[in-house]
């Protein structure tokens, strides 16, 4: 008998190194098709008007004093935190902290407590915003609802809450952008996104937009996605814009 549990334990250990092998080779896959652009990165640079830190986040702000306004960013699923960098850098530029968060294989459900570390590490920021792209976007809306004090507004590209949290009936500030050409959170994902946001969320559609161009990442397509009818810095622009003139409404 002996005999045969060390037999089925070295099955079970070898299926198991096998299904560690076959996990690491998809996220690396997966990590290396949705790396930042050369476009992404050279929005790392500081200068302009804008400070740019890496360390455990990406950090860009304007140059001075630190704003009183903070957006925190997940990345979208396996997509490398980076890559979010140019839309970012336009935020910082009309006077706001932003905050991208680099969560372990570039999964935010790994990391959805970051926002607090981050607002933590900067007590002089007075309102925080929480948001993200896609998936990014789930993690988000999951701090602002078992967070509730702590998030000011929320922030969702391509994305929308679970229906575990259900913010209808919260009190927060919620803007939401979706592309009219996404075909990975296509338009007839809006109408549940509406029910899960409070009534007077702000839901904009970006007429030629598709997903993967909320980031800088790969070749801007991805698997499921429909091609855009605007490019790239114009939907980033776009987003930027929107995404600003909602932090600047924010109430004191």
């Amino acid at each position: 008998m002996d005999g045969v549990m060390r037999k089925l334990w070295k099955i079970l250990a070898v299926l198991l190194g096998v299904l560690i092998v076959v996990l690491i080779a998809n996220v690396a896959a997966s990590l290396n098709a949705r790396r930042a652009t050369e476009d992404a990165r050279a929005a790392l640079v500081s200068g302009d008007g804008v400070v740019v830190e890496e360390g455990e986040w990406i950090t860009l702000r304007p140059e001075g004093k630190l704003p009183a306004t903070g957006l925190i960013l997940f990345p979208g699923a396996y997509v490398e935190a980076a890559a979010y960098a140019p839309i970012a850098r336009l935020i910082a530029a009309r006077g706001f902290l932003v905050v991208l968060v680099k969560p372990p294989f570039s999964i935010a459900l790994l990391d959805e407590e970051a926002p607090a570390e981050v607002m933590a590490a900067y007590p002089e920021v007075a309102r925080w915003a929480v948001g993200g792209h896609s998936l990014g976007g789930v993690s988000a809306a999951h701090f602002a609802f078992v967070h509730p004090n702590a998030a000011d507004a929320l922030v969702l590209w391509a994305a929308g809450p679970s229906r575990l949290d259900d913010l209808s009936g919260r009190d927060l500030p919620v803007l939401g952008i979706y592309g009219s050409r996404d075909g990975v959170y296509p338009l007839e994902l809006v109408p549940i996104l509406r029910d899960l946001v409070p009534p007077d969320a702000q839901l904009v559609e970006l007429n030629g937009g598709n997903h993967a161009q909320f980031g800088s990442y790969g070749d801007g397509t991805q698997g499921g996605d429909l091609l855009p009818s605007i490019s790239r810095a114009e939907q980033e622009r776009q987003v930027a814009d929107l995404t600003a003139g909602f932090l600047e409404l924010l109430p004191p």
